[in-house]
């Protein structure tokens, strides 16, 4: 997310904050998902591996993560604002997200907290795994793939672990809901409630020279 679009997100919270506690739906459209990666993963355990492209979802109205892998979302949509505290393991993943906002936002590091915050969904907190459950990488020998697939699993276990840390920062968001439509979480975090990423963050994320942070036009589609 760039520093524009945190500005635009908290610029309308802030000056439309009793006409958004008011409102029960937003109209966003999709444009891009970018940065982003794809890998070869599942959402429903050992069967149903398939292209998944994972990032963040750039809309008309800001940047958001997907919370519902199982749903397709592209076009204009039109969604339920729900209540923040309503979403299961919501702690968890704002600090994902805060995690997320404090890095250099590369490919790597939006696939690697988008699979974390699809693991937290799909598997839960406890003992989160990439190599198990419904939430799944497949990974083979590495002669025989793209080494992206253990990348990107080492990158989201590391999101996973700084999720669970008293001294992650946690990012506010706003939780809408479509019966068709994956449901999002749009980042809302005002740049001044965003510290500079610490030495330790940084290292503990290990990713911001891995890669270097490009834009990419291709819609977010699950299959």
């Amino acid at each position: 997310m760039n520093f524009l679009s945190i500005v635009k997100i908290a610029a309308l919270l802030v000056c439309s904050s009793i006409a958004l506690r008011a409102a029960t739906t937003i109209t966003v459209t999709l444009d891009s998902l970018s940065p982003g990666m794809t890998v070869s993963g599942s959402f429903t355990g050992a069967s149903g591996f398939a292209n998944r492209t994972a990032g963040v979802l750039n809309f008309d109205f800001g940047d958001a993560f997907c919370v519902e892998p199982q749903q397709p979302v592209s076009g204009t949509v039109v969604y339920d604002i729900q209540p923040t505290g309503s979403l299961t393991n919501l702690t968890s993943i704002s600090k994902v997200i805060g995690a997320y906002l404090q890095s250099s936002q590369s490919n790597l590091e939006a696939a690697g907290a988008q699979w974390a915050i699809w693991e937290i969904v799909g598997d839960g907190i406890i003992s989160p795994s990439l190599k198990s459950g419904n939430i799944q990488i497949y990974f083979r020998p590495r002669g025989a793939v793209s080494v992206d697939s253990f990348e990107i699993e080492k990158a989201a276990q590391q999101y996973l672990n700084l999720s669970q840390l008293p001294s992650t920062p946690s990012a506010s968001l706003l939780y809408v809901t479509n019966p068709t439509n994956q449901n999002m979480v749009f980042m809302i975090q005002e740049p001044s409630s965003v510290p500079e990423p610490s030495s330790a963050l940084l290292g503990a994320l290990g990713l911001t020279s891995l890669l270097v942070r490009r834009r990419s036009p291709a819609l977010h589609r699950v299959s």
